[in-house]
Formats: structure tokens, C-alpha cells, sequence
């Protein structure tokens, strides 16, 4: 499967890369930056996967070799900073994935260790999710561990998967009252789409989540991966993720890319550590913050 992974890279970069490109690729960049940010106008290139080469050398992944994060050029710059003094662990308890449930503990326990304010609802159904969106409270950190369906017929709106099989669609984020939620609290989106088991990849539809939720509400940063990956690795993926950012001075980017590089460590065979986007400015923080009581 890496091998696979490996000659779609390849592939990525003889399609996306042109010869100007390539020459100030090898000339400017390689060996010389640390981040690379990619703005474009469309969510559904995976960027993450090319991988660079000539006749004699060839670099690894861009997500791997850099501070690697994409951007949608919707007219709104990404946060320089999210400060987390709120978040939601939305996570079904019916979804069939076990590591999910213990994903969500260790979000909720962020909010004991830095005395967050937690809104995670007692069930993860629709009606919940819907009634935090238009709500008045400030949530800065959403993070959502379930299944995520691809939907081949309109990818764009493919769902995740809630409490009771409810689904939730990118379409379904509509109206003023998500809007000015969202556009106002500008939080960290962590949309962990999981599957049971190690074999095949299978698309979660991204690109409909990543188009809404950063195109059109500008949301401070997202995190989602290209296909749906396994729970277990999920799971620690997302820890090793969080715990990087509360190194000093540790920028979105390269925490991702430490998490990257530990679960490939960890996992060689799993290629759930390539899977992820990030979309924020790569030098942005997230920073951890006690929550006062207008917060609540």
C-alpha cells in the first residue's frame, strides 16, 4: 500500500508541478525552507502525497520533508492563533470503533488539565451537534471521532456518521446563526473519520468539509484526513498531536508533522500517519487557556 502511496506522489508531482516548478523546487526550496504552505482555490488535490524526484535523488513526502499546510483562497487569512478556552469531543457511542471512546476521554481530559470549558454533549445525535453550532456559546476546539461515508454520487456532501446512524453533511452547516458561531469563534476543527480494521483506503470526502468549513466560514484551522483511517492509530495519532502542541513555541505544522513521523515510527505498515490535511497557516499556535466565567 506505501509503494501505492509512493507512485501517486510521483505521479502528483509530474501533474502538479511544472517544469518552472520543478526548477525552482530544486533551486529554492529543497534543502532550503523548513514550511511550505499551499493556497489554491479547491480542496481536492492531495498536496500532502507528492513526492519529489529526479533522475538522481528523490525527497519524501511534502507533508513529511516540511511544516507542511494548505489554505483555500477565500479572501480571509488563516489564524495566527487559536486559543482554546472551550471545546466539544463528539464522538458515537454505537459506531463500533472502541479507540474512538477512549479518543474522547483524552480530549475531555484536556479540560481538567488546563480548566477548559467542556460542552461535549451527553449523546453525539444531530439535534446536539446542531443545537452547539447555533448556540451562544464559544467553542474553540471541535473534535469529532465517527465514521465518515464517502458519498460517490455527491462527494461534496459525503457525511459523517452520528449517534442512531444520523448522518451529518457539509450542506447541513448552513444559516446565519452556524455562520456567525463559526466566523466568530474561529476554532481548530479535528474531524477524525475512523474505520474498523487495516485494509484498503477508503475516502471520506474531505473536500465538501474543508470547502464549508474553511472556504466559506473561515474557521481558524482544520484537521481531517484524505480517507478514512483506523481507530487505533486514529486514536493515537490524535494524542501524539494535541501533546505537541503543548511544547513552547510549537506551531501547528510541526506538530502534525511530529505526529506524522511518530505513528510511521510506530506503525510502518499503517499509512493512517500520511492520511491527514491541515488547513491553517503552518506557524500558527494553538494555545491552551483557562477559561473565565463569560466563556461559560
Amino acid at each position: 500500500m506505501l509503494r501505492h502511496l509512493e507512485r501517486i506522489g510521483h505521479r502528483l508531482y509530474e501533474e502538479l508541478f511544472s517544469a518552472d516548478l520543478r526548477r525552482e523546487y530544486c533551486e529554492r526550496i529543497r534543502g532550503r525552507v523548513v514550511t511550505i504552505e499551499v493556497i489554491s482555490d479547491e480542496p481536492w488535490l492531495p498536496w500532502e502525497l507528492v513526492k519529489p524526484y529526479d533522475t538522481d535523488w528523490e525527497d519524501d513526502f511534502l507533508c513529511l520533508q516540511y511544516d507542511f499546510s494548505r489554505w483555500l483562497d477565500n479572501g480571509q487569512a488563516p489564524a495566527a492563533e487559536i486559543q482554546v478556552k472551550s471545546l466539544t469531543c463528539v464522538a458515537p457511542a454505537d459506531a463500533g470503533l472502541d479507540f474512538a471512546q477512549k479518543e474522547k476521554a483524552a480530549v475531555r481530559a484536556l479540560t481538567e488539565q488546563f480548566g477548559l470549558t467542556d460542552h461535549t454533549p451527553a449523546q453525539a445525535q444531530r439535534a446536539a451537534v446542531e443545537e452547539l453550532l447555533e448556540g451562544e456559546r464559544a467553542i474553540h476546539l471541535w473534535h469529532v471521532a465517527c465514521h465518515g461515508n464517502f458519498d460517490g454520487q455527491a462527494p461534496g456532501n459525503s457525511p459523517l456518521i452520528l449517534e442512531g446512524g444520523q448522518r451529518l453533511c457539509p450542506n447541513d452547516l448552513v444559516g446565519p446563526r452556524v455562520k456567525r458561531r463559526l466566523s466568530a469563534d474561529r476554532p481548530l476543527v479535528f474531524l477524525n473519520a475512523c474505520r474498523v480494521g487495516q485494509s484498503g483506503l477508503s475516502l471520506t470526502g474531505l473536500g465538501g468539509w474543508a470547502a464549508r468549513l474553511v472556504g466559506e466560514y473561515g474557521v481558524g484551522a482544520l484537521i481531517a484526513p484524505l480517507w478514512a483511517v483506523n481507530d487505533l492509530v486514529a486514536y493515537e495519532f490524535a494524542q501524539t498531536f494535541y501533546a505537541a502542541t503543548q511544547t513552547p513555541g510549537m506551531t501547528l505544522a510541526a506538530a502534525l508533522c511530529e505526529a506524522r513521523m511518530q505513528m510511521r515510527a510506530a506503525y510502518p505498515d499503517d499509512p493512517t500517519w500520511l492520511a491527514y490535511s491541515l488547513y491553517a497557516h503552518p506557524n500558527a499556535r494553538l494555545t491552551w487557556n483557562r477559561a473565565s466565567p463569560a466563556d461559560d
